[in-house]
């Protein structure tokens, strides 16, 4: 039986690029979703995704990958980034 995953030189049969970028822009819209229901906290959601992104960094320099072409980390910091941007916008949760 064949094991999939993901192994240098080894990719999943039937996963491109676009089915991966898809299923980062599902988990950012549940990261957003969790943090706008209050189930998960900003703070820590901008951790997991800084974590996530520094991983898929030293993915790329193990397997030798140019980091200045890593679709993968690049996604990865504009989730980052749009999350930031949560934390800087006002809250709408605020009674006045």
């Amino acid at each position: 039986m064949r094991k999939y995953g993901l192994h240098e030189g080894d990719a999943a049969p039937g996963i491109t690029a676009s089915a991966g970028q898809a299923a980062l822009l599902l988990v950012e819209s549940l990261i957003h979703e969790l943090v706008a229901n209050g189930r998960l906290p900003l703070d820590r959601a901008i951790a997991v995704v800084e974590i996530a992104t520094d991983t898929a960094g030293q993915i790329a320099l193990a397997q030798c990958t140019d980091q200045a072409d890593d679709p993968v980390g690049d996604l990865l910091r504009v989730i980052a980034r749009t999350l930031s941007l949560d934390a800087d916008a006002p809250s709408s949760t605020s009674h006045g």
